[in-house]
């Protein structure tokens, strides 16, 4: 044991990655919840949304990734509403398919930059990317 007054850096270090493991198991706790909770508000926010018009992953058709292998506009004459954010499809079609099951064809990470979500971030994607 130490006399008093004497600066121990072990034990500082010990305790700084005591605390930052306990942080982030908390922050996973919470992160978890939020997205387990089912939420409608929490729903929402999971969907990468243009600032103006709350439409998904930039009007692009999430089923044309699929059916077509490559990026391709929807148009609003064929949208649909999910998890309060506007998706376009490209044809009645594909909108048809997208309702039957969204989770099939929506985005990994609600449209979110995978590496910035891994940093703690939220970036918007390129759909033709």
């Amino acid at each position: 044991m130490q006399e008093t007054g004497e600066f121990d850096m072990a034990v500082c270090l010990s305790i700084y990655h005591a605390s930052k493991r306990t942080l982030l198991a908390a922050l996973l706790v919470a992160g978890l919840a939020a997205v387990g909770s089912g939420g409608d508000a929490m729903a929402e926010s999971r969907i990468n949304k243009s600032f103006f018009g709350a439409t998904a992953i930039d009007g692009y058709d999430p089923v044309a990734y699929f059916t077509m292998t490559r990026a391709v506009r929807g148009v609003a004459e064929f949208s649909h509403i999910w998890l309060g954010a506007t998706w376009q499809f490209a044809n009645t079609k594909h909108r048809e398919m997208f309702m039957v099951d969204p989770p099939k064809y929506a985005p990994q990470y609600g449209g979110y930059c995978a590496e910035a979500l891994s940093n703690g971030s939220l970036f918007g994607t390129d759909p033709e990317a």
